[in-house]
């Protein structure tokens, strides 16, 4: 089990330096440099402008400005944000907060609906109820990130008025109880964004795992000892739990592309808007400071996942 932790431990670090390195070197390949719009639109001198960029070392060649940056980061700096007028540390401080509370509640909603949802599908799955909400999954997985946040503003937000447009809390808003259900109420749209495809993609793989687990020898069993459908059915729920739980893992990677896409078009003050905006504006560091925020969230999410996967399944503890 040790040995298996420090196994990931050491493939995580391994992905999370790969990720880094890439994102150095492809902002930098790109056209243009952080002071592009702010200087030499503004029509400052050319001398001026080779000046600065190499004050902060933007004129040296790309491998010695990533170990400039590698020794800055075993100091605990990631560098300064020209887009921003702040350390990238504080601009990232500001925003992944709020990043966490819009992904930790599209997933908790996904991930708790999705189970039960898949579960009651698989156990009735003969029903025609099941086999209606079955299709209707299929036709909402289908349906991408942008397009789903683009219908939720076009109708609840903007149509019939019943959440805000944007934004994280109403400005000047309350405190207390309900400044949460302020904070609630814009959260609902970006939130059910990102949860829809997830929470049908969780539903059928949790369906097709109850479907194989509802007749195995240990749900015939219980009903035999006299257990009652609903006991039967959670016993063969933590089961079928297992490949619902690996899929997490998988799925968050997968899911900062949406987190991106939803936080502008609902204008949420996330980590996804932020990258956005500094990638725009060629503002290297803060585009590499949360390219490494994100891969570590990942890569800690996912081993979550996996600790999640080794309670379910036991026989997975004996191969740790």
């Amino acid at each position: 089990m040790r040995a298996a932790l420090v196994s990931r431990l050491l493939q995580a670090a391994v992905v999370v330096v790969l990720v880094v390195v890439a994102a150095f070197a492809l902002i930098r390949l790109a056209p243009g440099d952080p002071f592009y719009s702010s200087l030499e639109e503004a029509n400052v001198a050319p001398e001026q402008v080779a000046r600065i960029k190499a004050h902060w070392g933007y004129d040296r060649p790309i491998p010695e400005q990533f170990a400039r940056f590698a020794r800055n980061l075993a100091q605990g700096d990631l560098g300064y944000s020209h887009s921003r007028i702040q350390s990238v540390q504080e601009a990232l401080a500001a925003t992944i907060p709020n990043t966490l509370v819009l992904v930790v509640t599209a997933l908790g909603v996904a991930f708790a609906a999705g189970i039960a949802l898949g579960a009651w599908q698989g156990w009735r799955a003969e029903s025609r109820a099941a086999r209606s909400t079955d299709t209707l999954g299929t036709v909402a997985v289908s349906v991408p990130e942008f397009v789903l946040a683009v219908l939720l503003m076009i109708g609840p937000a903007l149509a019939w008025r019943w959440f805000p447009v944007s934004g994280m809390r109403t400005e000047f808003g309350p405190a207390g109880l309900a400044g949460l259900a302020d904070l609630l109420w814009h959260l609902a749209l970006p939130a059910t964004a990102l949860a829809l495809p997830v929470l049908f993609i969780v539903a059928r793989l949790q369906r097709n795992a109850m479907l194989g687990v509802r007749d195995a020898e240990f749900v015939r069993a219980a009903r035999a000892r006299g257990a009652g459908e609903g006991r039967a059915a959670r016993r063969a729920l933590r089961n079928a739990l297992v490949p619902v739980l690996a899929y997490a893992g998988v799925h968050l990677s997968a899911l900062v592309g949406g987190v991106v896409i939803v936080e502008k078009v609902f204008d949420w003050p996330g980590m996804g808007r932020l990258m956005v905006a500094a990638v725009h504006a060629r503002d290297y560091q803060l585009v590499v400071g949360g390219v490494l925020a994100g891969a570590v969230c990942t890569v800690v999410g996912t081993m979550l996942a996996d600790l999640l996967l080794l309670w379910a399944d036991p026989r997975q503890r004996g191969r740790a």
